[in-house]
C-alpha cells in the first residue's frame, strides 16, 4: 500500500492522508501568477501583522487529524527594487523580462533625497482556504532588505504537531509580507513601493504586454506560471509531510564536516556539504537542511560583494554539482539565492524534502553546492567557507 501511494505524494498541491502510522509529503512550486507581476506591496506599517500579507506557496491538507504531525519546508524568493536593477528588456532581477519593479519611480524614496530599507517577512499558516491566514504557525522569520543586500531570500522550517482544525479539509499556507514605518502611501493609502516575488514564468517574462503598447500594468494577463513538476528546480516553493497517528518523525542526523571550505569567484560550482543516505526504499520522505558561512578570503586585496547560491539536492553521484537528468535524483530546495555585500560575509539557508521516487538505488546522497559570482570581480578567486551543516532525516514509507 505504501509503495502504491508514493506516486500520490508528489501530487503538486496536495499531501495526502498519511492513515494511520504512515508518512506522506505534499509540495507546491508554482508562485501566483498575478503575484509575481504585482509584487508584494510595502506596507506602512512596524509590523507584519498589520501589513499586506500575501500567499505565495498552499499545499491541501484533505482529511487532516488531530492526532497527526507536521513539518513544513519553505523558501520564498524576494528582492528589494533597486534603481540600478530597474533596466528593461530582461537585464536585471535574474534576467525577467518586465519586472514590477521597471514600473517604480524612485523606489523607496523619502523626503531630503534620503531611502528607506523595507523589511520582509515569511511565516506559515493553517486555513480553511488557499488565503486563509487567521491560524499562524511557529514565528515570522524577518529581514531586512537594504540595497547591498537587495537578494533577500527567506526560510521557513517549523512544525505543528496535533493540529486543533475544525474543517476535515485545511491548507498550509506560506505567506509573505513586506513593511516599513517609511513606506510611501498614493491616492487612497495605495502603497507605491513594492519587493518583487522571484517566480518562474514563461519566457521568463514577469509583466506580458499583450496589446503591445508597452504598458502591461494596464494589461489583463500576468504573469503566465511554469507548472513545475517534481524533478524541476524552482526559485522558491513549499513542502509540507504529513504524520499520520501514532507516527513519529525520525531524528535528525546532523553532520558539520565540510568537503571543501572554499569556493571560488566565477568558477565551478563546488560540493560543500555531503551526506550519504543507506537502505533507502520508493516512497521514503528525505528531509533535510543545510547553511554554510562564506565571506572573501582574509588578507588579500580582493573584497567579494556580490552574489552567493547555495543548491541543496538528492542524486545517486556523490560527485554531482547538480541532478542528472532524467534519474532518479531531485531538488529538495528553491534555488534563491543572496547577496554578501560586507567582509564578514553572509550566511546561505536552505531546507525542503522530497519523497523517493519508484526506481530509485537504495543508497543515494544529499549534496550542498555553492556557488560565487561577481560580475565585476576577479575571476577564480577565493571566497572561504565556514560554520557549515547539513541535518537529514529519512522517514520510511512503511510502518518503522
Amino acid at each position: 500500500m505504501a509503495l502504491a501511494l508514493a506516486g500520490a505524494a508528489i501530487a503538486s498541491g496536495t499531501a495526502p492522508d498519511p492513515g494511520r502510522h504512515q508518512v506522506r509529503l505534499g509540495f507546491d512550486k508554482t508562485e501566483p501568477g498575478r503575484r509575481v507581476s504585482r509584487g508584494i506591496p510595502v506596507s506602512r506599517t512596524t509590523n507584519a501583522r498589520s501589513a499586506h500579507r500575501r500567499v505565495v506557496y498552499s499545499v491541501a491538507l484533505p482529511r487532516l487529524d488531530r492526532t497527526e504531525r507536521l513539518r513544513i519546508r519553505g523558501i520564498v524568493g524576494l528582492s528589494r527594487c533597486n534603481e540600478s536593477d530597474q533596466r528593461s528588456g530582461g537585464g536585471a532581477h535574474e534576467g525577467a523580462l518586465r519586472s514590477p519593479c521597471e514600473f517604480v519611480r524612485h523606489p523607496y524614496r523619502i523626503s531630503g533625497n534620503g531611502r528607506y530599507d523595507p523589511w520582509i517577512g515569511a511565516r506559515a499558516f493553517l486555513g480553511s482556504s488557499h488565503s486563509d491566514l487567521r491560524h499562524g504557525i511557529g514565528h515570522w522569520r524577518f529581514q531586512r532588505c537594504s540595497r547591498p543586500r537587495h537578494h533577500c531570500p527567506l526560510v521557513v522550517h517549523t512544525h505543528l504537531d496535533r493540529p486543533r482544525h475544525r474543517d476535515r479539509r485545511a491548507y498550509l499556507n506560506l505567506a509573505v509580507a513586506a513593511f516599513s514605518p517609511h513606506a510611501r502611501l498614493g491616492g487612497h493609502g495605495r502603497p507605491l513601493d513594492l519587493v518583487e516575488l522571484a517566480g518562474d514564468c514563461r519566457r521568463n517574462d514577469y509583466n506580458p504586454d499583450v496589446d503591445g503598447d508597452g504598458n502591461p500594468t494596464d494589461d489583463s494577463v500576468y504573469c503566465v506560471p511554469v507548472r513545475r513538476s517534481v524533478r524541476s528546480n524552482t526559485r522558491g516553493g513549499l513542502a509540507v509531510i504529513r504524520f499520520g497517528a501514532a507516527r513519529r518523525p525520525a531524528r535528525r542526523v546532523r553532520d558539520g564536516k565540510l568537503v571543501r571550505d572554499h569556493v571560488r569567484v566565477n568558477a565551478r560550482s563546488r560540493i560543500l556539504l555531503r551526506k550519504r543516505l543507506r537502505h533507502l526504499s520508493a516512497g521514503d520522505v528525505i528531509d533535510a537542511a543545510a547553511r554554510f558561512h562564506l565571506r572573501d578570503h582574509p588578507g588579500g586585496d580582493y573584497v567579494f560583494r556580490h552574489f552567493v547560491r547555495g543548491q541543496l539536492f538528492v542524486t545517486a553521484d556523490p560527485d554531482a554539482l547538480k541532478p542528472h537528468k532524467r534519474s532518479s535524483d531531485r531538488w529538495l530546495s528553491g534555488s534563491a539565492g543572496t547577496n554578501c555585500p560586507h567582509r564578514a560575509g553572509c550566511e546561505i539557508e536552505k531546507a525542503g524534502a522530497i519523497t523517493v521516487p519508484r526506481g530509485a538505488p537504495t543508497t543515494m546522497w544529499v549534496n550542498f553546492v555553492g556557488t560565487a559570482v561577481d560580475s565585476g570581480g576577479v575571476n577564480r578567486a577565493l571566497t572561504d567557507v565556514s560554520d557549515g551543516h547539513l541535518s537529514v532525516a529519512v522517514d520510511g514509507a512503511g510502518y518503522p
